[in-house]
């Protein structure tokens, strides 16, 4: 960041200052990281829509949403959508449409939450996000417990799971759906699995 002219180049160094939030976020710096976010979409605010704008927008309603802030993060999304489907930018649309379904987990907007996760993942199967297509299932399974659709919960979470083992990603995202597929193993009752499953997994 220190070698960019953010007056010069905005967007380059929008999208540093977005990584940047990301690693202060993973440090629980909370204030830094929120305070780099927005540094990242004023630097875009004059700025044509870009792929980039719709991203920091997205990350940045990420991180508002797990310091429990969901009204501001909620318009975000909303936003980092529009954005996204102007210019095109699939994988952004996807990453968008997840992280708003994240937000709706209250029990008057689950089923609209669940049908956003899972358009979030079609579109992210589609342009080959394997990220977002990892994370689509540990926050559905999420979802669909407070729903109260365990068993399709579990089914999904194992799904998940497998489809993390197939993408090479069982030790990096694939370990929170692993959690998660745990935790649906444990609460059916499925306890000899769930040790089992465990027991590998930490292995």
């Amino acid at each position: 960041l220190d070698q960019v002219d953010r007056a010069a180049e905005p967007t380059r160094a929008a999208t540093l200052l977005g990584l940047l939030a990301g690693h202060r976020h993973t440090a629980l710096d909370h204030g830094a990281a929120l305070a780099a976010y927005a540094q990242a979409e004023q630097l875009l605010t004059a700025e044509r829509p870009s792929a980039e704008r719709a991203r920091v927008l997205a990350d940045h309603a990420h991180a508002l949403l797990t310091y429990e802030r969901p009204v501001e993060a909620v318009l975000r999304c909303e936003e980092a959508i529009a954005v996204a489907r102007l210019v095109g930018a699939r994988a952004e649309e996807a990453r968008s449409l997840d992280v708003l379904a994240t937000c709706l987990n209250h029990p008057a907007e689950l089923d609209r939450s669940i049908a956003l996760h899972l358009e979030a993942r079609r579109i992210a199967e589609q342009v080959g996000d394997v990220e977002t297509v990892i994370e689509t299932y540990g926050h559905l399974a999420f979802t669909l417990g407070l729903a109260g659709r365990d068993r399709d919960a579990l089914d999904d979470a194992q799904e998940g799971y497998q489809r993390a083992r197939q993408l090479g990603l069982e030790h990096a995202t694939g370990s929170y759906i692993a959690g998660w597929l745990a935790w649906h193993l444990l609460g059916s009752g499925q306890w000899k699995e769930c040790e089992r499953f465990t027991t590998d997994a930490l292995a």
